[in-house]
């Protein structure tokens, strides 16, 4: 192989900002981020993201319940099934616990409920849900993270488009920023699992977005 040169590290650098510019850089870079959201969803277990199994239950009783949940509110049957899941891609037994499936006076053990939670990002991850109320537990749950994956990549495009209000379009440090989010391994194995910290990284990330944009143009319409 060539010795790699200051020279020839300047070339493939240019290479490679040329091949982005060709296919257009925001997508590009959405691209690696799909890529990456779609390793989590292959690599890790389902059910072994933080308190997942919690967040799914509210996100189920979202889509299932006539009316909105409340604080406590638990489907035993649900859980049930949940709980099946559960033990066959061994969550409970990182746990060391064995849950009663048999014990009817009390809720199957899922972890620290998160019914009572703001309703924002359940409420969108229930969207799927309704439209498969008879489709298996597990079925359900990754379309719960497919729409987590989803507003995964809208942070992508408000970290770029926020970028945009402060550096010029061709910056190097618009694109390099936004491909460390987008490919930060623990960072996208959070956002494509379902847990509301997804709603609130986009909430946040929106309103840093919107706030430069604010101080750069002023208020307008």
């Amino acid at each position: 192989f060539a010795p790699l040169t200051s020279n020839t590290l300047t070339l493939r650098l240019r290479a490679a900002l040329g091949a982005l510019r060709r296919l257009g850089a925001l997508r590009f870079i959405l691209a690696l981020a799909l890529l990456e959201g779609l390793v989590c969803f292959i690599a890790i277990p389902p059910w072994w993201h933080n308190d997942e199994p919690a967040h799914f239950e509210y996100v189920w009783l979202a889509a299932h319940s006539p009316t909105w949940p409340v604080e406590g509110q638990y489907d035993q049957s649900m859980r049930k099934e949940l709980a099946l899941s559960l033990i066959k891609y061994g969550w409970y037994a990182i746990r060391n616990y064995k849950p009663d499936l048999n014990n009817t006076s009390q809720p199957i053990w899922i972890n620290t409920p998160q019914t009572g939670d703001k309703p924002g990002y359940y409420f969108l991850a229930s969207l799927p849900l309704r439209l498969i109320p008879n489709a298996p537990i597990i079925v359900q749950y990754f379309a719960a993270r497919s729409v987590s994956l989803l507003l995964y990549l809208l942070i992508i495009v408000a970290v770029w488009y926020g970028l945009g209000e402060i550096l010029p379009g061709n910056h190097p440090l618009r694109w390099m920023a936004s491909v460390f989010v987008a490919t930060l391994p623990a960072f996208a194995d959070e956002m494509s699992s379902v847990n509301n910290d997804v709603s609130a990284v986009l909430a946040a990330t929106l309103f840093l977005w919107a706030s430069l944009r604010l101080m750069r143009r002023g208020y307008s319409i």
